[in-house]
């Protein structure tokens, strides 16, 4: 998996953008279909399972274990019309109760993917911000020079794990660069239209954490301002740093609209990931 979208079922694929809401509602409704029937299929499957090892054990005898294991495999295809069934045997099985478990178990497997995904990311700049600079020319030169590379990057090469490595490895050097680089106009960066300046102000601020730029992140990732996975990505990197210099007050108050966000990336991408983690470390918001 990478960072580069073309994992992200929710992504527009041609420009790597992220989807309007209306898609967004249909794309979601598929796809707690698909899970609903994957659900259906593996309790019934397991069921007939059960019952073809209990008859070769009991020399094909058909008792009441092998008629509620029936019932069970019939039950997920009942679900909308039962809440429950009494089972021979005393047995009380809740078809909701079964699904609910079978579909957070999913959900938890969709989320280590996210999880790991990530933490390859991490690798590949760690490894990349290892390597000695090799640019020319004062350090807001190479800057600038490192924007223009990442736009053609993405401008001619199609979404890939090689071009989001590459990319990472860009990330890398502006961050090393912007240790040398006092200032940055990052919030001019953020409300650009160039990708690669809103990156910039990404690398900039995750090498130079400024509390006060904790509200502007936000505002860039849950607009739609920034518009790929990968930057959504990197914005998330310096928001955190960010915000462990902002106050506990700011803090709380960017966390509601952060949380609205979450649900709009799919659980198994390191965004979601990286947001859901951001999440538990902020402070809840005061009631009074």
């Amino acid at each position: 998996m990478t960072l580069d979208d073309p994992e992200d079922e929710h992504a527009v694929k041609d420009d790597d953008g992220i989807p309007g809401s209306t898609d967004h509602i249909l794309d979601d409704k598929s796809n707690a279909a698909k899970t609903s029937m994957l659900t259906r299929l593996l309790v019934t499957a397991a069921a007939l399972t059960a019952v073809a090892a209990h008859l070769i054990w009991s020399n094909l005898k058909v008792d009441g274990v092998v008629v509620a294991m029936l019932v069970i495999a019939l039950l997920p295809w009942l679900g909308s019309v039962f809440e429950s069934l009494e089972l021979p045997g005393g047995w009380k099985l809740k078809y909701r109760e079964i699904q609910q478990q079978l579909e957070n178990t999913h959900a938890q497997s969709q989320q280590a993917i996210g999880a790991a995904a990530s933490a390859s990311q991490k690798a590949d700049f760690a490894v990349a911000a290892s390597e000695p600079a090799t640019g020319t020319g004062t350090a807001s030169e190479q800057f600038n020079e490192l924007v223009a590379k990442y736009n053609h990057i993405r401008a001619t090469q199609q979404s890939s794990h090689t071009r989001t490595k590459t990319l990472t490895q860009i990330v890398a050097q502006m961050v090393a660069l912007a240790r040398k680089m006092p200032d940055f106009p990052w919030q001019e960066a953020l409300s650009s239209d160039d990708r690669g300046r809103r990156v910039a102000a990404y690398a900039w601020l995750y090498a130079r954490p400024n509390a006060d730029a904790s509200r502007s992140l936000v505002r860039t990732l849950t607009t739609a301002r920034e518009d790929t996975d990968f930057g959504q990505y990197w914005n998330l990197q310096a928001l955190q740093r960010c915000l462990q210099l902002a106050d506990p007050d700011t803090a709380a108050t960017l966390k509601p609209e952060l949380e609205r966000f979450l649900p709009r990336l799919p659980p198994n991408n390191p965004r979601y990931h990286e947001l859901s983690d951001l999440l538990q470390q902020l402070p809840e918001q005061p009631q009074y």
